[in-house]
């Protein structure tokens, strides 16, 4: 079987991965998944990881002097487990099947079309999860029924953010002091015992756990420049969450301890 155009499968890997590491997957998968479609076209490719960027170079190993090298900026982040999963299942589809390039671009493309989800139930998960979250610290049934409905919108504005791609050290700081705000403002109407556990648990759902758990799985595989950009990324968007509540606690004039 003659070999794809080196140039159309750079097009392809260029895309492909862009979408694979926006989908929230940790260097290690990238690398696997990338280096299994490649191979299963006869050639062989070398990348390089930046936070912001991603370089590879693809090459035929029966001719050295045909090779591909190009250089893109990554899309921001958003965690997409479905789509992670479906574009490693099509690395393997490639691998085993040897999906004709023009055919696995149509796969790409139509996987990458953002699914219709019922995001009213979503944001009523996130309410539920992290008013029992509230509850499993102790706190009273208002303190976790404010909690819920902080958390409920809080989601729902965090969409909003992310759709119209704002800063997300904005949408962090904006976010914790409009959650806490809310369920200090709520305490006034619905008196709570347990005001600091609601005000600790109401802006939990900003915590990027996954970038955190990406990081630590890139240091450990050695991919070290990222994992710790990542990490200090996470850490500013915890020190904007941070600073939110703060400015919360100062307004309406709550200590820190019950």
């Amino acid at each position: 079987m003659q070999k794809v155009n080196i140039n159309d499968l750079g097009l392809f890997v260029s895309q492909y991965v862009k979408a694979l590491y926006a989908s929230g997957a940790y260097i290690s998968r990238v690398n696997r998944c990338t280096q299994r479609l490649v191979r299963a076209y006869g050639y062989e490719i070398s990348l390089n990881y930046f936070y912001n960027n991603i370089a590879f170079t693809i090459s035929d190993p029966q001719n050295r002097s045909n090779k591909e090298t190009m250089v893109f900026s990554n899309d921001p982040v958003q965690i997409d487990l479905r789509l992670l999963s479906d574009l490693s299942a099509l690395s393997w589809e490639i691998h085993d099947n040897l999906v004709p390039l023009s055919k696995a671009f149509e796969y790409l493309n139509r996987l990458k079309i953002p699914r219709k989800r019922l995001k009213f139930i979503e944001f009523f998960i996130i309410a539920l999860a992290f008013g029992a979250f509230c509850k499993v610290f102790g706190g009273d049934f208002n303190s976790c029924l404010l909690t819920a409905i902080s958390a409920f919108l809080g989601a729902y504005l965090r969409h909003f953010c992310v759709l119209k791609k704002i800063d997300p050290r904005i949408w962090h700081l904006f976010l914790a002091f409009f959650s806490s705000s809310l369920l200090a403002l709520g305490a006034q109407i619905l008196p709570t015992q347990t005001l600091h556990i609601g005000l600790a648990t109401s802006t939990l759902y900003l915590i990027p756990g996954i970038f955190f758990l990406n990081s630590m799985i890139d240091i450990l595989d050695y991919h070290v420049l990222v994992g710790i950009s990542r990490f200090v990324n996470v850490f500013i968007l915890i020190t904007c969450m941070a600073i939110g509540v703060y400015i919360t606690l100062m307004v309406f004039g709550i200590g820190i301890l019950p």
